[in-house]
């Protein structure tokens, strides 16, 4: 084991990953896109409010109960993700 490795310098850092889902399909379906868009141009708190809404309004039945669409959920994230390294 490589105890003095230094992630940080490894080459294999600097790429993007794959991503084999096409997340962007779930974010288009309530314009989770267009909000999470203006929330990172804008940093206008009240569109926090209204992604939230519109991610508990995703719902899918999982054991006979109601719960949050955990596609949306994670297209939310993978698009936070994304607009986090790109800058």
């Amino acid at each position: 084991m490589a105890r003095n490795l230094k992630v940080d310098l490894l080459q294999e850092v600097k790429c993007t990953p794959r991503i084999l889902s096409n997340y962007d399909n779930y974010l288009s379906l309530m314009n989770l896109r267009e909000d999470l868009e203006n929330y990172f141009r804008t940093k206008k708190t009240i569109l926090i409010n209204t992604i939230c809404e519109k991610m508990m309004q995703s719902e899918e039945i999982i054991n006979g109960r109601p719960m949050i669409n955990s596609n949306v959920i994670n297209a939310v994230v993978l698009f936070i993700a994304n607009q986090a390294f790109s800058k």
